[in-house]
């Protein structure tokens, strides 16, 4: 507002899109945070995810999910019957946070059993904005926020039972998911920037990727590449159930339409490139594509990107990123353009993996 001369009287409303994924927990009294934020990219409850992925309640959830899905062919049963959580998945770090934090773990033990005294408030990256921007009177999220958790069930729209059953998450410490835009999100504090400024839109940051690419139209694809790699479908007023790994996800709501997306995820893409600069393989990340170009092909070598695992349609958690195919020719080209081509292959398994699953037609890729 400064760099454009004007205050924030002048504004006519704003909106915002965040990073999905990312939380923080709080104390609902004073508002004092917990913990800093748990990224989307933290590995810390890995241990747990593979513990509880091998669960007997898991593996109930996911039989008794098959079952229904053969007598009823119900897409919800079909998600169910090939669930697993990942670390990327809200429910193992919030568990894993609770468990190992002890101010946040008396917070909700203390809902747990309705007792009174200190009560937690968990938030992803909007919800926290929202609260601390209204001075603390709203305690909201969106669908496409809430939808990329991991434990929100965007069939049915709510918040997951088996989940708030399984990892006892009190209810009363998750916000109210509201419409993507309008007027549920109030407006920002005057103390903020001297005047209140209307709250219009709140909205994740793949969805709003594929609503800034223009992918209104039901098979409207579009991919995005940052830290980590998405390809995004919209499919309409159905949510697309996968066998492979494609997550069913709310783009948005507006009204009382809801648009749906299949996701595909490479969780590693920019950071390859961050990680070539750390070792010296690059100076700046720019300069990756100028370095590959300067040989015809990679030699033959082939780079694995997954730091963080394989997603879809491998859906390997414990798989690791490496070089493989190196010869006594390899040279520092090689090795950056075969990183290069690592992330595009993968983009391109996600894509093949998208054909595969979906009968929507499309005719460009955004």
């Amino acid at each position: 507002m400064k760099d454009a001369g004007v205050s924030a009287s002048d504004v006519t409303c704003l909106g915002m899109s965040t990073q999905r994924s990312s939380f923080v927990t709080w104390d609902r009294v004073t508002g004092a945070p917990f913990h800093n934020f748990i990224t989307w990219k933290d590995v810390r409850a890995e241990q747990h995810v593979q513990r509880w992925n091998n669960s007997f309640t898991m593996r109930t959830i996911r039989v008794a999910s098959g079952l229904l899905h053969a007598v009823t062919r119900s897409k919800r049963f079909l998600a169910g019957s090939v669930l697993n959580m990942t670390s990327s998945h809200v429910t193992p770090r919030l568990a894993w946070a609770i468990e190992t934090n002890s101010d946040l773990s008396s917070a909700v033990e203390a809902m747990r059993t309705n007792k009174a005294g200190k009560a937690a408030l968990f938030g992803t990256v909007d919800t926290w904005l929202l609260y601390k921007m209204t001075e603390g009177k709203l305690h909201v999220t969106d669908p496409s926020c809430a939808s990329a958790t991991g434990f929100y069930d965007p069939f049915v729209m709510e918040w997951s039972s088996w989940a708030l059953h399984l990892f006892k998450f009190p209810l009363e410490m998750l916000p109210k998911v509201v419409e993507t835009t309008g007027d549920v999100f109030g407006s920002t504090h005057p103390s903020i920037w001297g005047s209140p400024i209307p709250i219009k839109c709140s909205v994740a940051d793949q969805a709003a990727s594929l609503f800034g690419s223009c992918c209104f139209a039901e098979g409207d694809l579009k991919v995005t590449m940052g830290t980590g790699a998405f390809l995004d479908m919209n499919t309409g007023l159905s949510p697309h159930a996968s066998a492979a790994g494609l997550y069913p996800q709310v783009a948005w709501k507006l009204g009382d339409k809801i648009t749906y997306m299949a996701e595909g995820s490479c969780n590693d893409c920019g950071g390859l490139v961050e990680w070539a600069r750390g070792m010296g393989l690059i100076s700046r990340p720019e300069e990756s594509g100028t370095i590959a170009k300067q040989v015809a092909d990679s030699d033959g070598a082939i780079f694995i990107p997954a730091f963080a695992g394989l997603q879809a349609p491998f859906n390997d958690h414990k798989a690791a990123a490496g070089f493989i195919g190196l010869r006594a020719s390899t040279s520092r080209e090689h090795l950056v353009r075969c990183i290069l081509e690592g992330i595009a292959f993968r983009v391109v398994q996600l894509y093949e993996v998208l054909l595969k699953e979906v009968t929507l037609e499309f005719s460009s890729i955004r």
